[in-house]
């Protein structure tokens, strides 16, 4: 069951960085060819933030089986890997709860806005530092699983 969770946590979080990427991109080609609003660009954010919900319940699911497993191991694993395991959790969390604030407000920005050179810098701007986040924290996970 766990195993299956994190697959799909990962698969999710591949195809929000894609997703995102290509915002970003879109955004950045737009605003310098001075292109107009399209559907996709409504619908590509929606996609966006309900994949980073899934990423997020997902996520909880899968810190839930972490605080389990760090009661349960307590006694026999050195202080040194508790406190590494407990800091990795909190940290990946915390980053990807900004990682779904930051998509969300891009998300309302841009239902909320008309004009589409607003749109195309608010997408940049949020979905950028959505897309840099995303990597930050998947970094991290690379890191502490390769260690």
């Amino acid at each position: 069951m766990r195993s299956f969770i994190l697959v799909i946590h990962i698969v999710s979080s591949l195809a929000v960085c894609f997703a995102t990427l290509v915002v970003v991109f879109r955004s950045v080609y737009a605003l310098k060819m001075k292109y107009d609003y399209k559907s996709i660009d409504k619908s590509l954010p929606r996609l966006i933030v309900l994949l980073l919900y899934i990423q997020l319940f997902l996520g909880i699911i899968l810190f839930i089986f972490l605080i389990n497993d760090y009661k349960a191991y307590s006694l026999r694993i050195s202080q040194n890997g508790n406190y590494c395991m407990r800091f990795w959790g909190v940290e990946h969390f915390s980053l990807m709860l900004f990682t779904v604030i930051f998509g969300h407000i891009g998300y309302i920005y841009n239902k909320n806005t008309i004009v589409s050179k607003a749109i195309f810098q608010k997408n940049r701007f949020y979905f950028g530092i959505t897309f840099l986040l995303l990597c930050l924290s998947m970094i991290i996970s690379m890191i502490k699983y390769f260690n």
